[in-house]
Order: C-alpha cells, then structure tokens, then sequence
C-alpha cells in the first residue's frame, strides 16, 4: 500500500482529475504532500523495517535509518517548491543515514534535479508519461548510488516498478492514476521475490527491509 500512499498524490498532480469532484493539486502542491506522506510512512513503520532487516548485514537499523532521512528532509523545507529545491536537495544529502538512507536520499535528489532542469518538458508530457519518467529517474538514481548493486534489494524493486510504469504509460499515457498503479502492483509482486533472490532473506523467512 506504501506505493499509492505515496506516489497517487504525484498522479494527481500531474493533470488526473481527483475523485468525488475534488480539486487536484498542483504538481508542487502534490510533491509536497507527497514528502510529507512518505515521512509519516516511513516513520510509522521504522520498527517494522528495523525487525526485518537482514541484508546486508543483520544490524536492524534501516527503518531508523530511513526515518531519519526522510524526516530531515521535511524538518528543513517548509514547503516543496521551485524555489526550495536546492534547499531540499541539500537536506537530502545531509539527512541521508546508512546504505538504505543513502539510496532513497539519491533517489529524491534525482526527481528534484529532474523537476528543475527537465520541468518545460515535463510538463509537455502526458501525465502519465511524467510519472513513468520520475519514477526511472528514481531507480537510475538508486543504482548509481551503490558500488555493487544487489539483486532483491531496493534496487530491482525499483527498477521494475519504473518498467510497469512505462510499460502502463505507452498504452495509457494520459492516465497517471493507472500507471501508479501499475508501478504499484509491480513493486508488489517484486517484493515478494525478493527472497528468491537472496538467501539471507529466505533463510530469515522475511522481505528484503529496503526494498519494503
């Protein structure tokens, strides 16, 4: 569910009318919400993630991690905007604690850099291709961020999240709402393999922490 809580938001921003007669958001009104989203998720399940991180090494520590990335990201922009980008790159990288904090701190600064100097083209874009591009921006990010990538972990969540979300957009480009949930139900489904893909997990009987 983590998906849609945080990247329906982004959709609707992106041009798709929002249900029961609501007025959608802008693109920045929803980058915003959706940061302030992503850090009480995140927050709210530090303990969860925490009692399941095995990989890389068994320290229990990524769901602290990431709440501290994600929440001195949101303590130091006030309001996600054009003109906070900086600012909120800069938290990024500051905030960014452990591998796992690292990763998703690059991920954000990706979509931040990509929303300042791609914005005219983005937003000739179909709402649905926007999302698609974000979220490859996102899983190229994430990759480039680690020396090794690992297969199970965070990375090939993302990566094959931004696959279904581009393979979604080409038939459905002006849907950003089906491509979320297109991305959403990839990532799902590549969860649950992560097992599969490392031992340490499934000999632990759980997910991989980062890629939850």
């Amino acid at each position: 569910a983590a998906w849609v809580k945080w990247v329906v938001p982004l959709s609707y921003g992106c041009g798709v009318s929002a249900r029961l007669g609501e007025q959608a958001p802008t693109l920045w009104e929803a980058y915003d919400a959706w940061l302030r989203r992503a850090t009480s998720v995140i927050g709210d399940s530090a303990d969860a993630l925490n009692a399941i991180n095995v990989f890389p090494v068994p320290d229990a520590d990524t769901g602290s991690n990431l709440k501290l990335t994600m929440t001195g990201i949101s303590r130091a922009v006030t309001n996600l905007e054009p003109t906070s980008l900086d600012a909120a790159v800069q938290a990024a990288i500051l905030s960014a604690h452990g591998n796992s904090g690292a990763i998703v701190a690059e991920m954000f600064v990706s979509v931040c850099r990509t929303l300042e100097y791609d914005l005219p083209a983005l937003q000739s874009m179909p709402p649905g291709t926007l999302v698609a591009t974000l979220l490859r921006s996102a899983a190229v990010a994430a990759r480039r961020a680690v020396a090794r990538p690992v297969a199970g972990t965070i990375l090939t969540v993302a990566d094959e999240a931004a696959s279904a979300a581009k393979e979604a957009a080409v038939s459905q480009p002006d849907d950003a709402l089906a491509v979320v949930l297109a991305a959403q139900r990839s990532a799902h489904e590549s969860l649950a393999r992560t097992p599969q893909q490392l031992d340490v997990l499934a000999s632990a009987g759980v997910v991989d922490a980062g890629a939850q």
